[in-house]
């Protein structure tokens, strides 16, 4: 088990990885973080309480830096990252703890470090204690899946079946997103059709993957013509793999 913590000035901030090794470019890592509040003084925190997924950060973001080639690029969905910019109060005894799902792109020896961006006046990023100070941990990222941790997908038409180990398969999440052209489109020319996506990593009953409804929710509009599926397929520990259908049968 690998943790740090650092406690500064009455704020403890603690990162913690459950998952030994052997850790592998492409996978998804689990990491625990934490910050509380030991002082009288309530802050601010910029982005929400909540893990970063495909379209936000999070207000308790771990970012991962060094490393070398051979890289991993994380499956490309048709999801539009947001700037709306959520705001989160650390209040005077509270704490706040996130799981987030860190996927692994860099080979050989790289750093995850937990953060923050403190504001002042609801907009200003201002300086914290733990600048300079935040919980980091080093890890070295083998370039190669495990044979026992392999997963695949194969497309069925409508369907993609997931064949994973064992261990993984009780933890299966997924991220898809789906475009198509309305009947408007079909008959005037492209407007940006309908596009819809799960952003955040969302748990799967079985091992099977179904193609989701249109966006629209007007068959009389939208004929799902078309249509192309895209996805990014993984559990924790596990390496992420991804895939699309365009045109997918309806």
């Amino acid at each position: 088990m690998n943790v740090c913590t650092r406690a500064i000035n009455g704020l403890q901030a603690s990162m913690q990885i459950t998952m030994g090794e052997p850790y592998f470019l492409s996978e998804l890592l689990p990491v625990e973080v934490s910050l509380s509040n030991h002082t009288e003084e309530a802050f601010l925190l910029d982005r929400r309480n909540r893990p970063t997924d495909y379209a936000y950060e999070s207000a308790l973001p771990v970012t991962l830096s060094g490393g070398e080639a051979p890289f991993y690029s994380f499956p490309q969905l048709d999801i539009g990252r947001f700037n709306v910019r959520y705001k989160t109060n650390l209040l005077p005894g509270q704490t706040l703890k996130l799981r987030q799902l860190v996927p692994l792109t860099r080979s050989k020896e790289v750093r995850l470090t937990m953060g923050a961006t403190f504001l002042r006046d609801y907009s200003f990023p201002t300086a914290s204690p733990l600048d300079g100070y935040w919980p980091s941990l080093t890890l070295h990222v083998n370039a190669y899946v495990p044979s026992t941790h392999a997963i695949s997908l194969q497309p069925q038409g409508p369907e993609v079946l997931i064949v994973a180990p064992a261990a993984a398969c009780p933890h299966l999440l997924y991220l898809n997103s789906i475009t198509c052209e309305s009947k408007f489109e079909l008959e005037h020319g492209p407007v940006g059709g309908c596009i819809d996506g799960k952003a955040f990593w969302r748990p799967l009953s079985s091992p099977i993957l179904r193609v989701p409804e249109c966006p629209s929710g007007r068959p009389d509009i939208c004929p799902r013509t078309n249509l192309e599926w895209k996805y990014a397929v993984s559990a924790p520990g596990f390496p992420i793999v991804g895939g699309s259908h365009w045109p997918l049968e309806s």
